[in-house]
């Protein structure tokens, strides 16, 4: 969780500076992410806990979307 917490950070600062944009028209605005799966690696409720506290109110979403995929085999 601490190594996600400071790019989240910085991309809800860059948002601060910048000029709000409209959401989008669709009924739902959802923010996709996609990572590759790790076993140490963050978890999918770590995510969601640190959207919902830090960036929920500053992005344009009305929901957030998570996909984890499993690497790929030797």
């Amino acid at each position: 969780m601490e190594a996600l917490t400071p790019v989240l950070l910085q991309a809800a600062a860059n948002l601060d500076s910048g000029t709000p944009k409209e959401p989008d028209t669709m009924d739902t605005p959802t923010l996709f992410i996609h990572w590759t799966h790790h076993p140490n690696g963050l978890q999918r409720k770590d995510v969601h806990h640190i959207y919902d506290k830090l960036l929920k109110d500053a992005l344009p979403f009305k929901k957030m979307q998570l996909a984890v995929s499993r690497p790929k085999n030797l």
